[in-house]
């Protein structure tokens, strides 16, 4: 006679928390790679602004070393030209004075607008 194999009931449940184990670590699983991608895309965008802040101030710290050698020389020509000691900084120091005022007002006047 041809016997029936039946299946238990605990190895029913065991082939169904088989099914929940496989779906838990493969959920898990994709979690994991969601994360680590996203973790790799926010430090790389950290990296790039760490980048380009570390640029900019680079070349604002340049140019103003630039301009501040710039501005003592010329104040060391006027110095010379004119036979007056310090004439040239105070010419220097009121073209300063008055481009930043002009520019103060030339920002204030667009902001009102």
């Amino acid at each position: 006679m041809i016997e029936k194999k039946s299946t238990s009931s605990s190895e029913k449940i065991s082939g169904v928390l088989g099914w929940i184990d496989f779906a838990r670590e493969a959920f898990s699983d994709r979690v994991e790679q969601v994360l680590a991608g996203l973790l790799d895309t926010v430090s790389q965008g950290v990296e790039n602004i760490v980048r380009k802040v570390i640029r900019s101030f680079s070349i604002f710290f340049f140019v103003l070393l630039g301009a501040t050698f710039l501005l003592v020389g010329v104040a060391r020509v006027l110095d010379h030209t004119y036979q007056i000691p310090g004439l040239g900084e105070i010419i220097i120091g009121v073209f300063i004075f008055s481009l930043v005022l002009l520019l103060f007002m030339v920002g204030h006047k667009i902001s009102q607008k």
